[in-house]
């Protein structure tokens, strides 16, 4: 669950599996890199779509901290985030390795990005060691069972290519709701993806991107959201009817190049 603070002592909501399907959004518009075969990009929209769905179980379980405030995915227990990862995970790795072995790496990258700002390391160490385990048996799996035209896409490159492309839609999605500030960064952003910089900036609208990596000159994207007042619960099962009263409204960003 991703919570973002409004005026007025509202916050707003947006549900994970809602915020992936809008990073799935912005990859559907991607020009696919020549690399990547038409059947594997198609499941790497797939996996971006996908890759929180462990998440589900926070939507109709929700949380809430001691002190009665609703936990935001940014600051859940570790173990309770881990967890959650896994449930995902697991449910890939019975559906399709490739879409797997992307949110493998995705996650992986994002806990090795921010391990030094995460108090319980040996969790994250212990679920990271997890993470390379899973990678190396699913890429051995995808190599001896998938056909010959998509071995190209199972190199440790074009994966983390196609991983790159995910977390950089996933980023982008998550500053655009308002969970990742924009304000920390200092004019424009730059994001290496296969040793290209794309440049982005936040615009009134939405956001602008150099170069420009996608096949339309311009389009949007959307995602729910619901708003309620800031407030303590006594009970999760509290928290869980007023969000479930809470009436859903659409949030749309517009993607355009820089001028």
């Amino acid at each position: 669950m991703i919570i973002i603070p409004q005026s007025d002592n509202m916050i707003r909501i947006v549900f994970q599996p809602d915020h992936a399907r809008h990073a799935a959004q912005m990859i559907q518009h991607w020009q696919r890199p020549c690399i990547l075969p038409k059947a594997l990009w198609e499941r790497l929209i797939t996996a971006t779509k996908h890759h929180d769905d462990g998440w589900h179980r926070h939507k109709y379980q929700p949380l809430i901290s001691d002190d009665g405030c609703p936990y935001s995915f940014l600051s859940l227990p570790v173990r309770t985030h881990i967890k959650y990862l896994k449930y995902c995970i697991e449910s890939l790795i019975k559906e399709d390795r490739y879409q797997a072995v992307l949110v493998l790496l995705h996650f992986k990258y994002i806990f090795s990005e921010t391990k030094s700002d995460i108090k319980d390391q040996c969790l994250v160490d212990h679920y990271l060691s997890w993470t390379d385990q899973q990678i190396d048996l699913s890429i051995a799996r995808l190599r001896d069972e998938e056909p010959s035209e998509y071995q190209e896409g199972f190199t440790r490159p074009n994966l983390r290519l196609a991983q790159r492309i995910m977390t950089f839609a996933d980023r982008l999605s998550l500053m655009l709701i308002g969970a990742l500030p924009w304000n920390r960064f200092e004019g424009s952003v730059s994001y290496d993806i296969n040793d290209v910089p794309l440049r982005y900036k936040p615009d009134e609208w939405g956001v602008r991107l150099d170069p420009w990596p996608f096949m339309d000159p311009f389009f949007s994207v959307n995602v729910n959201a619901r708003s309620l007042s800031e407030q303590h619960y006594e009970t999760s099962e509290e928290f869980f009817d007023v969000l479930g009263a809470a009436p859903t409204y659409r949030i749309t960003h517009r993607m355009m190049p820089y001028e």
